[in-house]
């Protein structure tokens, strides 16, 4: 097996591992609505709220002016880890360069 069938193997069975742990962690899954609504209207994995420094659980209220509220929705995790997935296929299938090869190139000085 040459080097880069290796990594992209690696690459893409990190990319599978890490949607089925966001599946696993993602809130606000309806099963009434289904999977694929769920998914692009209330699935997230972090909802927080930060108040004056400090993180709470539940919501920001309307009165309150130094709160910040982060949501990362699972959708564009999925997005993202799709787009993993396809750039290890990639160098699985020898399309796109080894990666370890630029770092390579970077260490070595010529």
């Amino acid at each position: 097996m040459k080097e880069y069938e290796k990594i992209g193997k690696i690459v893409i069975i990190l990319s599978v591992a890490a949607s089925a742990i966001s599946f696993l962690l993602s809130t606000g899954y309806y099963p009434q609505a289904g999977f694929l609504y769920s998914l692009q209207n209330s699935m997230h994995l972090i909802d927080l709220s930060i108040v004056d420094g400090a993180i709470r659980g539940d919501e920001c209220k309307v009165y309150e002016e130094d709160c910040l509220r982060i949501i990362i929705l699972t959708k564009y995790v999925m997005v993202f880890l799709l787009a993993l997935l396809t750039y290890g296929v990639l160098i699985y299938k020898g399309l796109v360069k080894n990666p370890l090869s630029y770092i390579s190139q970077v260490r070595r000085p010529e």
